[in-house]
């Protein structure tokens, strides 16, 4: 299965189970015509992944917006990746990494302005394109919807922390 790198975790995970669902059914036949011999997987190249936690979910604005992308979408649809704006949590649902470079002036997790439908964020390296949002208790809203919101609430500058 292609992984574009648009893909979240959900994404990933609905795709593959459809796929699996086929495969099993044709490795079933196989099985019970003998036309397909079972073999252990071979143990080199084996590893473990730990169980995702909401401890994970926080960004950090220093990392680079290449890490801090494959964070929102590994972990859309749970844990979902979280940051705060005034002291509020926001949950970040959809973004992509910019090859743009922030202002030097500009501190890890300050708004930049729009472009298009993204809202840019400068990272330690690069900048993130932030699509999707959704504040606590509230349905998930595009990057030009939360910025006309967040700009009719005051004029201060806007830095996720």
């Amino acid at each position: 299965m292609p992984i574009d790198a648009q893909v979240t975790a959900g994404e990933l995970h609905d795709g593959l189970a459809a796929l699996g669902a086929r495969q099993i059914l044709l490795a079933l036949d196989g099985l019970a015509s003998a036309t397909l011999t079972p073999r252990p997987q071979p143990a080199t190249g084996v590893t473990y992944a730990a169980k995702l936690s909401r401890a994970e979910s926080p960004v950090d604005w220093n990392a680079s917006a290449e890490q801090v992308d494959r964070q929102v979408r590994a972990f859309n649809p749970w844990p979902v990746a979280t940051t705060t704006l005034h002291g509020k949590p926001v949950q970040l649902l959809r973004s992509r990494a910019s090859a743009a470079t922030p202002a030097p002036v500009a501190k890890a997790g300050t708004v930049l302005g729009m472009a298009g439908d993204a809202m840019n964020v400068a990272c330690g390296q690069g900048v993130l394109q932030l699509l999707q949002l959704q504040r606590a208790g509230r349905g998930p809203v595009t990057a030009p919807e939360f910025l006309n919101a967040e700009r009719g609430a005051g004029s201060a500058p806007l830095v996720f922390q």
